[in-house]
């Protein structure tokens, strides 16, 4: 079970009846990533950010910058 590539009967709702609760969601996710960003190695944060910058999307970089803060640079 520890090789499953699925994620079975997973549960996952959203609220979308307003930008404030649209926001709040994207809020959530952005501290989920972060808490498990900072949990990553440092070798594997730096991987992590190069391949962020590599896209070069303006909402990506702004959240590489986030990022940033959990890493020892």
């Amino acid at each position: 079970m520890g090789n499953d590539k699925f994620l079975y009967q997973l549960k996952i709702g959203t609220e979308r009846a307003d930008v404030d609760q649209v926001a709040d969601e994207v809020l959530g996710l952005k501290v989920a990533v972060g808490l498990i960003f900072r949990q990553l190695s440092e070798q594997s944060k730096r991987e992590v950010l190069q391949q962020m910058d590599s896209l070069q999307h303006p909402s990506v970089l702004k959240a590489k910058e986030d990022l940033k803060q959990f890493t020892g640079n």
